[in-house]
């Protein structure tokens, strides 16, 4: 299926705009929660997948237009070899380069790279093209790169830089799965959003799963990988509220699915964070269970995590193959060869210019002795040259076979992959934060029985496009087919991470008392600075102050900063020799992040040996924790109306979900109280006598530290 009509209108961009949609994006209209047909699907859907496709391309566009940005990016001075006209004489004029496989790497200059060609020295943007193909060149002994453009005055002979922009890999599979929906195995699931409950199972089985994994599957884990092993096919749904396991329930429905002979089975995640993580743990699991099954991370290894890139096709190949260990070996011996050639180069260079010295020094008369020395030493030299530039040559096309010889191999091994995902049957996907198109990228693989994990009280994917979130483009498949089947989800319902006090809210506001604490959450969670008055595990403290408006259209406030830094140095003079905190600041205001971040960095450099310290937005550190979370919420004006970003209850879940020992929330409570949910949560924090003035901090820090001193007194004078 061609993408030529995507790249007939992005390759003709004006890079002096960038308000540039796609014509397709013109009908975009609302998602719907059921779709028709086929046909329908894909007129609804790709219109939006273009809109969100333009904007990401924006976006580092935007950022390549910086200086500073398009110098570290570094572009590759090339000139053009050679130019063809592609199979649309209308279409497109593919230009060639020239260019090692080392200097290919070093610019990330890969098949499906979307680059710009920038005039040399001034770096201009001259326009947009797509690496098409990347052949060897027996000739030149290195790459021929073809880059397709728009443009017919790219000539032969003429120079450029190509600067890599951004891979339009993920881009180009999304839009591949949306087009080709018609042929997917589970077509009408996703069209009428259809799912299937889990059966419940017998109180045995689940005991029988719970004995078998010895304490580390509570009842609602259990009961998930019953459902899962026995469910009819299709979709089935899992809830994994914050901190509930949702990663060990995958692991041991992995585990019991291979057990029953349910093979292959492909995991998917919308980061390789996520990914990488599910694959150490069953990796570990395998290993410790002493299980015989074989893990393939597919990825780049350059993008996985170290640990389990020996897993990954590009790892398994350096691994495994004998004919890149011999190319290798016989490149390592060149080198050898080499280093001692180069050694005594330099030994006849300090020759040449020794006899240079004495020759000045020289009568006359003993003059042609000294010359026929240096002619002596030149030979040598012109001889150990080329025995060098001979050696060297050999080693460039070795390492140029080597590199031949893996993509050789990775694409042989590569469609044997696809052959066996082709016959997959189950698919485990935390699917929450992704896309309906990202979705379908696995799906296309025929999967029969699809296990989607998500929790739709946090937040939702990611949307660069306004305007395709405006029609419901950030409403993730997990979310389509609950709407259409609200009681077929299976909700986990313990959660093994936050302190009671933090999780009373959460579980009471958003999951309705489903949710539960795990036994002795309390003792696990608690903290030496707990039994100071104003470090306890959760409160809100009001901070009188404005928020500005800063840059790139954000917001800031200074008090919340300065009262942050106050609850971090207080929370440090409680730290015991060896340990060491790991603290989260969140923002939902990538300006207040960037201040606090700057201020955080002027101060704390020293303390690096107690304290890790992570400054993010609230939607970075969804899926993560850490042992204390400060919250700053920046809204604060006494004519506001509106709390922005803060209105989001799923952003606010997540905010406040993030912490295992100590949650403390810095905002303005008579901005605050303007919204709902917040004043739900600060009725709460009232009633719980765990809301406090920083005015009142200041009091007890003082207070405190003065207990302190005279404590101190008295012991020195006894």
């Amino acid at each position: 299926m061609s993408l030529d009509y995507l790249y007939e209108h992005l390759l003709e961009w004006d890079l002096s705009k960038l308000k540039h949609e796609h014509p397709r994006s013109a009908r975009s209209e609302d998602a719907l929660d059921k779709y028709k047909s086929s046909f329908e699907y894909v007129r609804i859907m790709e219109p939006l997948n273009l809109l969100e496709c333009y904007a990401s391309i924006r976006q580092v566009f935007a950022e390549f237009r910086d200086q500073e940005k398009a110098r570290r990016f570094g572009g590759f001075r090339f000139k053009v070899q050679a130019t063809k006209e592609g199979d649309d004489n209308e279409l497109f004029t593919e230009i060639c380069m020239g260019a090692t496989q080392q200097e290919l790497e070093e610019h990330e200059l890969f098949s499906s790279t979307l680059v710009v060609i920038t005039v040399p020295g001034s770096g201009k943007a001259k326009c947009l093209g797509k690496i098409s193909e990347i052949v060897w060149n027996k000739k030149t002994r290195e790459m021929d790169v073809w880059i397709r453009t728009r443009r017919a005055d790219l000539r032969e002979g003429s120079l450029w830089e190509c600067c890599y922009l951004t891979n339009m890999a993920t881009a180009e599979r999304e839009l591949l799965a949306l087009l080709s929906i018609g042929d997917f195995a589970l077509k009408n699931d996703i069209l009428f959003g259809q799912c299937y409950s889990f059966p419940k199972g017998p109180d045995s089985e689940i005991q029988r799963l719970q004995d078998k994994y010895i304490g580390k599957l509570n009842r609602s884990q259990a009961q998930a990988v019953y459902g899962s092993l026995n469910t009819r096919g299709g979709f089935s749904l899992i809830q994994g509220p914050p901190g509930t396991g949702k990663t060990s329930t995958i692991v041991s429905i992995i585990r019991e699915l291979l057990e029953s002979g349910s093979r292959p089975l492909m995991f998917c995640a919308p980061s390789n964070a996520a990914v990488d993580e599910l694959t150490k743990r069953l990796k570990k699991h395998f290993l410790d269970e002493k299980l015989d099954y074989k893990i393939l991370r597919i990825g780049r290894p350059e993008n996985v995590h170290t640990e389990v890139a020996h897993l990954t096709l590009g790892g398994m190949i350096s691994a495994s193959s004998d004919q890149e260990a011999t190319k290798k070996a016989e490149c390592d011996a060149l080198t050898l060869i080499l280093r001692p050639l180069e050694k005594e180069m330099d030994i006849l260079y300090k020759s040449k210019d020794s006899l240079f010295n004495k020759l000045n020094l020289l009568f006359k008369s003993s003059g042609s002795t000294v010359q026929y020395s240096i002619n002596s030493t030149k030979s040598k030299l012109t001889t150990v040259k080329k025995d060098i530039d001979g050696l060297r040559s050999q080693v460039m096309e070795l390492r140029t076979k080597i590199w031949l010889l893996r993509n050789q191999i990775k694409t042989n091994r590569a469609q044997r992959i696809a052959k066996i995902l082709n016959r997959a049957m189950f698919s485990v996907a935390p699917s929450g934060q992704c896309t309906e198109p990202s979705v379908l990228i696995p799906l296309q693989y025929r999967c029969t029985k699809v296990i989607l994990v998500g929790d739709p009280k946090q937040l939702p994917p990611t949307v660069l496009s306004t305007e395709a979130g405006n029609f419901d483009y950030d409403k993730s498949l997990f979310v389509r087919i609950l709407k259409a089947h609200p009681d077929a989800m299976h909700i986990l319902d313990t959660q093994y991470r936050m302190h009671p006090n933090i999780s009373l809210f959460p579980r009471a506001f958003f999951y309705d008392n489903v949710l539960k604490d795990a036994p002795g959450m309390e003792l696990k969670t608690a903290r030496k600075w707990h039994s100071t008055e104003h470090l306890p595990p959760y409160m809100f403290f009001n901070v009188e102050g404005k928020h500005k408006f800063g840059d790139n259209h954000s917001f800031c406030n200074t008090a919340e900063i300065q009262f942050a830094n106050k609850l971090v140095s207080a929370v440090l003079k409680c730290v015991g020799a060896g340990e060491k905190l790991d603290i989260g600041i969140v923002s939902p205001y990538k300006q207040q992040v960037e201040k606090l971040r700057h201020h955080f960095e002027q101060r704390y450099d020293t303390e690096k040996e107690t304290m890790t310290l992570e400054i993010q937005t609230v939607d970075s550190l969804q899926g993560r924790e850490k042992d204390i979370i400060i919250m700053s919420c920046v809204r604060a004006h006494p004519t506001a109306h509106t709390v922005g970003f803060l209105a989001d209850v799923r952003r606010m879940n997540v905010a406040i979900t993030r912490a295992k020992a100590s949650l403390w929330i810095i905002g303005n409570a008579d901005t605050l109280v303007s919204n709902e949910k917040w004043e739900s949560l600060l009725r709460n924090a009232n009633e719980r006598n765990v809301y406090c003035e920083a005015s009142d901090f200041h009091t007890r820090e003082g207070v405190y530290m003065d207990n302190l001193g005279i404590s101190l007194e008295a012991l020195s004078l006894e």
